[in-house]
């Protein structure tokens, strides 16, 4: 099990407008740190729940996001359920799903909706369990993760 303390630096609701092609949508786009061993990352976690944003939606507000923030992976929350949350990201070689699903993970259980003692989030093509841990203090929640390739849901 990887341990990833996650810290969300967003303050709720974190609602912000972007322009699409069909106008400009109001979405939730929540930064979070995380750290795993001695690595720490900017995650940026978007959800534009009810709507679903094509593909190129998603770039134009990715590229947004970057260029104000300068967060490497922008993760689009896709499907959630208890237990369960499915993103993509925009980094197709994203080599830190354990941090992405930390963040995921950590706005779920954080902002409010779920209560699960562990969620499984698919990141691309692989999925990671993250467990949730004892808090660390100071805004930050503990996540054990591990990381195996995604499986349909």
């Amino acid at each position: 099990m990887t341990v990833s303390l996650v810290r969300i630096i967003t303050d709720p609701p974190g609602v912000r407008t972007f322009k699409i092609a069909d106008g400009s949508i109001s979405i939730q786009v929540v930064e979070a740190i995380v750290r795993v061993g001695e690595r720490e990352e900017r995650q940026v976690v978007v959800n534009s729940h009810p709507i679903a944003l094509d593909s190129a939606s998603r770039e134009n507000v990715a590229r947004e996001i970057t260029s104000q923030i300068g967060s490497r992976t922008v993760s689009f929350l896709q499907e959630n359920g208890p237990g369960y949350a499915r993103v993509v990201t925009t980094d197709d070689q994203c080599l830190s799903a354990i941090s992405v699903a930390a963040a995921v993970a950590c706005y779920m259980i954080c902002w409010g909706w779920d209560e699960s003692s562990s969620i499984v989030v698919n990141v691309d093509r692989r999925s990671v369990t993250m467990e949730v841990g004892p808090l660390a203090g100071d805004g930050w929640s503990q996540l054990l993760g591990s990381e195996a390739p995604a499986e349909p849901h």
